[in-house]
């Protein structure tokens, strides 16, 4: 069962979920409560005071990021290699210089101080979308060919496979994590009997709602 709780600023949501959290311990239900990663530490502490320690034993406070941890600690597939910013700068500007005498639109800036951080930036927002470089091919080929809009794309598609292989040479890209968390949950049923709560966010990326989706699926209940 899926059941949204609405309430104004103040009113009580958390502590209702709190409540319906300690109901599940009582009856020995194992609960999830999702909330952003800036919210980690303000609900881990709630829960102490509300709930106590013994009821950390069936409640699992988790954020997207943490749950993608979670999530391949039982299944498989954590990476400890992950990129650091500084290394996916120099692989962009790398991807750049490599890609100028293959770009249309973007060929007189590819040189440009801060092209590399604008399309890192790019990069991030695809990939929070679930856009892959395919998606962008195919929507530019759906245009006009005098385009300015389809060569845009097609050299964005072009720049993103490459530094997605220049990446993926030697590292793993954090940014991917949820779009990998979301095909382990396809093929998974993680969240299977329990119930789960999510709070405190004020809007959801592509690629969270689909983890959604699956959870939606898979648990008991979804508050």
């Amino acid at each position: 069962m899926i059941e949204f709780i609405f309430g104004s600023y103040g009113s009580g949501k958390t502590r209702e979920i709190f409540s319906r959290i300690e109901r599940d311990f009582k009856e020995n239900k194992k609960s999830f409560l999702i909330i952003p990663d800036q919210e980690a530490v303000q609900f881990e502490r709630q829960s102490l005071e509300l709930l106590g320690t013994r009821a950390q034993l069936s409640l699992e406070i988790l954020s997207f990021s943490r749950l993608y941890n979670r999530v391949c600690r039982e299944y498989g597939g954590l990476s400890y290699s992950y990129v650091t910013k500084p290394m996916r700068s120099l692989l962009m500007w790398k991807t750049l210089r490599e890609l100028e005498p293959l770009l249309v639109e973007f060929k007189t800036h590819a040189s440009d101080s801060g092209m590399t951080d604008l399309m890192l930036t790019m990069i991030n927002e695809f990939k929070a979308s679930g856009i892959n470089p395919a998606h962008l091919e195919l929507a530019s080929k759906k245009l006009p060919e005098d385009s300015a809009l389809r060569t845009r794309l097609y050299d964005l598609a072009l720049i993103y496979a490459c530094f997605d292989n220049f990446v993926s040479e030697k590292y793993s890209d954090s940014a991917d994590d949820l779009s990998k968390l979301s095909d382990v949950l396809e093929k998974h049923n993680f969240f299977a009997g329990a119930n789960v709560y999510i709070d405190s966010f004020t809007s959801f990326t592509s690629v969270q709602h689909r983890i959604i989706e699956s959870i939606f699926k898979q648990a008991d209940n979804v508050n």
